[in-house]
C-alpha cells in the first residue's frame, strides 16, 4: 500500500475527508504490515487536523483583537484576551504513545546439544504466534538474547535471558517462527578443538567471576567438577572424590579426571 502524506497546506475540511478515508481503510485491512502504514498516516493526518485548528484559532484572535494607540499602550499595557476553546474537529483523535507491558514467557524448553554441535536451541510454545510473525522479535548479544512478541491476541510476551553460561555469536543467531511455536538457535562459540559445552542455559556465577573463569580454562574445568559434584546423586559424588584422592596420591585415574587438577577444596566429606 502506498500512501501520499497530507500537505500542510490543505484545509481542514480536505484533512477531515483525509482522516475518515484513512479510518475506513484501515477498519478493512488485515494484514499487519498494511495495518501499521495505514495507522501511522492517520496519525499524521490527525496530528495535522489539530494544528490546522490551533492555527485558525489563532488567526481569529488576531483579527478580532483591536489595535492600541501608542499613547495608550504607554500608560497601561492591555491585559491579553482570555483563551478560546479550540473548536471540535469530528474524527480526530490524538495519540500517546505507552509503553510496552509484557507478559513473561516463564514456560519453555532448551537443548544443549550434542558433543560439538554448533547450536544451543529455545523452544517457546504460544498458540498462534504464526499468525504475528512480524511481530516477532528477538535480539542477541554475546552473552543474552531478548525475546519479543507483540498483538498475540491482544498481549505481548517477552523473554528475556542474560547473562547466560557461555558466550554466543551474535550475528550467527536464528529466530525461527512456526504456527505455534518459537524456535530460538543460539550459535556457540568454537574453542581449540570443539564448540564450547554447556550445561546450564544461564550462569550460576556473576558476569565479572564469570570472565575470570574464561581467562583460566583450568579454573572453569574445575568450577565444573565441583557443579558436579554438588549438584550429583551419591554415586556421582563418589565417582568424583575417588578421582580426586586417587590424583591426590599419584594413582593412574580414568582420562580427563586424573592429575593437575588440584584438590576440590570445600565440597565437604571429601
Amino acid at each position: 500500500i502506498r500512501l501520499k502524506s497530507c500537505s500542510r497546506t490543505a484545509t481542514m475540511s480536505d484533512v477531515a475527508a483525509d482522516v475518515a478515508d484513512l479510518k475506513a481503510l484501515l477498519a478493512r485491512a488485515s494484514r499487519p504490515r498494511s495495518r501499521k502504514v495505514l495507522s501511522a498516516e492517520l496519525r499524521a493526518a490527525e496530528d495535522e487536523a489539530a494544528a490546522l485548528a490551533a492555527a485558525e484559532v489563532e488567526a481569529t484572535v488576531l483579527a478580532e483583537t483591536p489595535p492600541v494607540a501608542p499613547a495608550a499602550a504607554a500608560a497601561e499595557a492591555p491585559s491579553p484576551p482570555p483563551p478560546r476553546p479550540l473548536p471540535a474537529v469530528t474524527g480526530v483523535v490524538v495519540h500517546t504513545p505507552r509503553a510496552t507491558n509484557y507478559t513473561a514467557i516463564s514456560s519453555f524448553g532448551w537443548d544443549a546439544g550434542e558433543y560439538n554441535s554448533a547450536y544451543v536451541t529455545i523452544y517457546v510454545t504460544l498458540e498462534g504466534v504464526g499468525s504475528v510473525k512480524d511481530s516477532v522479535e528477538c535480539e542477541f548479544k554475546k552473552d543474552s538474547f531478548d525475546l519479543r512478541v507483540h498483538g498475540l491476541n491482544g498481549k505481548s510476551y517477552r523473554l528475556l535471558k542474560d547473562n547466560l553460561e557461555k558466550d554466543i555469536v551474535p550475528d550467527d543467531c536464528k529466530t525461527i517462527v512456526k504456527k505455534n511455536k518459537v524456535t530460538i538457535k543460539l550459535k556457540k562459540v568454537k574453542g581449540e578443538f570443539s564448540y564450547d559445552h554447556w550445561t546450564t542455559l544461564t550462569s550460576k556465577k556473576g558476569k565479572v567471576e564469570k570472565k575470570k573463569s574464561a581467562a583460566d580454562p583450568m579454573g572453569g574445568i574445575m568450577d565444573m567438577m565441583k557443579d558436579m559434584y554438588q549438584d550429583g546423586d551419591d554415586d556421582m559424588k563418589k565417582i568424583i572424590a575417588e578421582s580426586m584422592m586417587k590424583a591426590q596420591s599419584g594413582e593412574k585415574t580414568e582420562p580427563g579426571m586424573g592429575g593437575g587438577m588440584g584438590d576440590f577444596g570445600g565440597l565437604g566429606g571429601v
